[in-house]
């Protein structure tokens, strides 16, 4: 479970920083990838990455079984 609150932090982090306009130097590297983990079910996050666009969806499932979605969109901006 700590793993998830750190996850929903940083999600919300990168869309807090993604609306405050913050300039990201264009990323090296593709950042997609699916993050889950069978020791702690019920949640999950995954990444897309086109170009400068990273678009992130955090799902967790409660204990009734009914999802919850948090997604954030976040487009880096080099400063050149």
């Amino acid at each position: 479970m700590l793993l998830l609150s750190r996850l929903l932090r940083a999600a919300v982090m990168a869309a807090t920083m993604g609306a405050s306009g913050m300039l990201w130097a264009a990323p090296p590297i593709n950042y997609a990838d699916h993050w889950n983990n069978a020791a702690e079910p019920g949640w999950g996050l995954s990444i897309t990455q086109n170009a400068d666009i990273l678009f992130g969806a955090l799902y967790v499932y409660d204990t009734g079984s009914l999802p919850t979605w948090y997604s954030a969109t976040m487009t880096l901006v080099s400063e050149n």
